[in-house]
């Protein structure tokens, strides 16, 4: 970002949140709307571990119903 404030570079490609604050504090920068690249996420668990498995989908349901899983996203996945 330091290289793009100085002109060194035309473009940087980073997460779209931290993206639009920097658009937003740095006058004259434009942020493109397509998507450059989709992220999903995982977890692994051992085919014959089903209690395990049953543990983590109910934590996330968990964290959906109760809204905590949004807080967490506002949280961690903005720029500030």
């Amino acid at each position: 970002m330091l290289a793009l404030n100085q002109d060194k570079v035309d473009a940087v490609v980073i997460d779209n949140e931290p993206a639009k604050v920097f658009v937003a504090e740095n006058e004259g920068l434009t942020l493109i709307e397509d998507a450059y690249d989709e992220e999903e996420y995982a977890i692994a668990v051992a085919k014959d571990n089903t209690e395990l498995l049953e543990k983590i989908n109910a934590s996330i349901e968990n964290l959906k119903e109760t809204g905590k899983l949004q807080e967490i996203i506002d949280s961690y996945i903005s720029a500030e």
